[in-house]
């Protein structure tokens, strides 16, 4: 993996990471940029992308380091038809513990428009090999293989059969027809202004990025959730055609910005061609029908730059299991609350009403005790110098929120006078002072901060009324304390 950096006009960087085979990650770092900011940003990414693939590709696609069985590089694709193949072997090479393998034919899906390579496995001869991923390279694809079984040798790699993992495969191809139901579906609630930004397609779920300049409300979303599901319902035929580029786009078709397409592509089709629900350039795989999806479910969705959104979903037994898991959490959840199936947003209800109660309960309890223990340390612990009363003390309290208690009963105990309070907690030591107004002509708060919090590496500030610093050297403590008593009766002049 290699980085670079891009800088865009409005200030900041982007930290482009790239790989061999993996289409460019953007980090956009500071204020998000706009829509047309962003796909310029996507082709300078583009560009560092191709400029390291290059180097990558120079040394693959020529023929040091390979062993070669035949002469050639072109992969004919199969698997639109078949998840079973011969697989002529052209060539094959070792990357550390990665096997590259080339062949003729194949009915592992490359990755392309943002559907993942298939995986599966590759036997011959003795020999088995495990796909972890199958990329393109040139007209050329690589298969990348793990060795389980036997031993690479030109002979052991002669008449080779690869077998597509079928569950992953149906996976992705349900994952990817709801990705185009899902477009239109967007384009429907939200408006022709709905333009694909990118996706992903894999086994576990699919993720689409789109134009479009607020946040999907929860309505939107079960709306395009609904108009999905009944098209899903509705078993709409799925089919393709090869067109050329200008016919296909006089058809209707949609396209990817930004994308590349060759003189002749692929059109995909759901619905009637008189009741077309849906029409894009695509070489993925597919359903034969919408119904193969089974159910679609929106897991998620954000914004991923000014102007583009992301909708993450599943479908199939990933939709199934995800609305299992949901109810089993319901039904986990009602049961703790002994709620009746549909009670339990009352029963939630009802506990976060007497959680708050509690809470201002405990709150006014906690400021009864701090007021007290004020009035006993005021009375017993209190000095005076230069006329002005004081007051320094470690405090025993435990949280931030009974430390604040602590202090507001302090400050008001000490209205014509002035403190200076310790605590830990937490592993941190904190460090508060209080003056009243009447002293503030010989000493304010926030200047005795600045002299104790170099004391215990801290840092802070505040009012002449009232300032804290903290700290995490909780064994300065003592010192600050010590060292508090110097400093104010040399201000008090006591």
């Amino acid at each position: 993996v290699a980085r670079g950096r891009l800088q865009r006009p409005s200030g900041g960087e982007l930290l482009v990471r790239v790989g061999h085979h993996e289409p460019p990650r953007v980090e956009l770092r500071g204020r998000l940029p706009q829509v047309p900011v962003v796909r310029r940003i996507r082709a300078e990414a583009r560009d560092v992308h191709a400029e390291h693939r290059a180097l990558f590709e120079a040394a693959i696609a020529g023929d040091e380091g390979w062993t070669i069985l035949s002469p050639g590089l072109d992969t004919e694709f199969v698997g639109y038809e078949t998840l079973e193949a011969d697989m002529p072997i052209l060539r094959y090479r070792e990357e550390g513990d990665t096997v590259l393998i080339v062949a003729s034919r194949t009915p592992f899906y490359a990755e392309s428009g943002g559907q993942v390579g298939d995986t599966g496995l590759i036997k011959v001869q003795g020999v088995t090999l495990r796909v972890s991923d199958t990329v393109k390279l040139f007209d050329m694809v690589l298969h990348k293989c793990a060795l389980i079984d036997g031993l690479l040798t030109k002979e052991s790699l002669q008449k080779a059969v690869g077998t597509v993992d079928m569950e992953a495969r149906a996976a992705a191809v349900r994952n990817h027809s709801a990705t185009h139901l899902l477009h239109a579906a967007l384009r429907q609630v939200l408006g022709d202004h709905v333009q694909q930004q990118g996706s992903r397609v894999a086994p576990e779920g699919l993720r689409f990025d789109f134009t479009h300049f607020q946040s999907v409300t929860p309505e939107e979303l079960r709306k395009i959730e609904l108009i999905v599901n009944r098209k899903i319902q509705e078993n709409l035929s799925v089919s393709h055609s090869v067109h050329g580029i200008d016919e296909a786009k006089n058809m209707g078709a949609m396209a990817l910005f930004g994308e590349k397409y060759g003189d002749r592509v692929r059109v995909i089709r759901m619905g009637a061609s008189d009741e077309t629900f849906s029409l894009e350039l695509c070489g993925g795989t597919h359903a034969n029908a919408t119904g193969q999806i089974g159910f679609f479910k929106i897991t998620s969705e954000s914004s991923i730059a000014a102007g583009v959104r992301r909708v993450e979903a599943v479908t199939g037994e990933g939709a199934l299991s995800l609305v299992n898991k949901r109810f089993d959490l319901l039904s986990e959840i009602g049961s703790s609350l002994k709620a009746k199936p549909g009670d339990e947003p009352q029963k939630v209800a009802e506990l976060a009403q007497r959680l708050r109660a509690a809470e201002k309960e405990l709150q006014e309890l906690r400021q009864q005790q701090a007021m007290q223990q004020a009035q006993v340390l005021t009375r017993e612990k209190s000095k005076a110098a230069g006329g002005v009363r004081y007051l320094i003390s470690k405090l025993d309290a435990s949280d931030k929120d009974t430390q604040q208690a602590y202090i507001d009963a302090l400050s008001s105990q000490l209205q014509d006078g002035v403190g200076i309070f310790t605590a830990v907690a937490d592993g941190s030591l904190s460090i508060y002072a209080v003056a009243g107004k009447s002293v503030h002509g010989k000493v304010k708060a926030g200047d005795l901060i600045k002299e104790l919090a170099p004391i215990a590496d801290a840092k802070g500030g505040g009012r002449p009324d009232r300032a804290q610093a903290g700290s995490k050297a909780v064994d300065k403590e003592a010192l600050v304390l010590s060292e508090a008593e110097r400093i104010l009766t040399r201000i008090l002049g006591g």
